[in-house]
């Protein structure tokens, strides 16, 4: 009597808590163990495949499965049928492959009943127009037969279960394996083609655009969109100066400097102060590409004497006899470098150098 009441308590919690597809294993009697992938290498527990290659994933996925059968119900079942299925993300069934059935016999050991059966294999192949997604699962489906005339409470029809008990064909395992797409697109490549100095205005076309802006450009220049992927660079007034035009995709910045007018962008480099009879170098140094410039030219300040020059130095010597005028104790000269500004005509910066009369101490 006490036994009765015990399973029938049990087949109660089964037949009302197995009655939704997410949590069928709980409270069963009857589920499956040992559910696992073996061909296949899982990525973080996935099956990888290739969205950009579909002919490379594998098309058989196979693995292991066993039944576990509590031992108070392993009275009333006969057999225990399994399928593999393929299912979307609404749970409906794409592909179903019949799996390992189990009987009494897979539970047995010399002649002992176990709980837990012989693992057995199963595999289930895809055809080669399926076309995986990240919401599909490898699901397990498990249903067994109960005989009714050895005595089962409350039963008096023998059948499959759920379909007897829940009006359904399948349990399903609560463990499945959903598919990881491992396709990773070839990062798209920015370019910016146009003028890298202008005059007045520029365009350019940028291929496989972002977000673009105009940077360091108040005052200097505006940015104007002409159509499709083509922009025009203007200039503001008289302005000169370096600009930079972006595209800007997440991280990935692509850029282009862009010179605008006639000013030298850059400085004369070289000592402020210079004594009779000694020599020193200047140099041109530009803060932009020199290939935006033609004709430079750094010029020999006066009462000096040549040394050696280069495009962008010179070395002079100052006259001995540095001509001072009357009561001059010192005497500014000049170095200026000249040069052609792409097309848009010459432009100079200079440096004012201070002469001083041997006859003052130095500090």
């Amino acid at each position: 009597m006490r036994l009765i009441l015990i399973v029938t308590l049990f087949l109660n919690f089964i037949f009302s808590s197995v009655s939704a597809q997410s949590n069928d294993d709980s409270g069963n009697l009857i589920y499956p163990y040992n559910f696992n992938i073996t061909n296949t290498a899982l990525n973080n527990g996935k099956i990888p495949y290739n969205s950009n290659n579909i002919n490379i994933i594998n098309r058989t996925i196979s693995g292991t499965l066993g039944i576990t059968v509590t031992q108070l119900y392993s009275t009333y079942f006969s057999d225990i049928q399994t399928s593999i299925a393929l299912i979307n993300s609404n749970n409906e069934i794409i592909k179903v492959t019949a799996g390992p059935s189990f009987n009494k016999n897979d539970f047995i050991t010399n002649g002992v009943f176990f709980p837990s059966s012989q693992v057995k294999n199963f595999s289930i192949e895809f055809d080669a127009q399926l076309q995986l997604n990240p919401g599909y699962k490898i699901a397990l489906l498990y249903k067994y037969y109960f005989n009714a005339s050895v005595g089962l409470p409350n039963q008096t029809t023998s059948g499959w279960s759920p379909k007897v008990t829940h009006n359904r064909d399948w349990f399903y395992h609560n463990k499945t394996f959903s598919f990881i797409d491992t396709y990773i697109p070839p990062s798209v490549t920015t370019t910016i083609t146009g003028p890298s100095s202008i005059c007045s205005d520029g365009t350019y076309i940028i291929t496989n655009s972002g977000t673009i802006t105009l940077e360091n450009a108040s005052g200097i220049a505006t940015l104007t969109k002409i159509n499709g992927n083509s922009y025009k660079v203007s200039r503001v007034g008289t302005s000169n100066g370096t600009v930079s035009l972006q595209s800007t995709t997440g991280t990935k910045i692509t850029k282009k400097d862009i010179f605008i007018g006639t000013k030298i962008d850059g400085y004369i480099e070289g000592p402020a102060t210079m004594r009779p009879g000694l020599t020193y170098e200047f140099k041109l140094i530009l803060n932009d590409n020199i290939a935006n410039y033609s004709n430079i030219e750094i010029g020999q300040p006066s009462g000096t004497t040549l040394v050696s020059k280069t495009t962008t130095t010179i070395k002079v010597k100052v006259l001995s006899n540095f001509a001072f005028s009357p009561g001059e104790n010192e005497h500014i000269v000049t170095v200026t470098a000249n040069a052609n500004v792409g097309n848009c005509g010459n432009a100079s910066i200079s440096k004012p150098v201070t002469v001083f009369d041997p006859r003052i101490p130095i500090n």
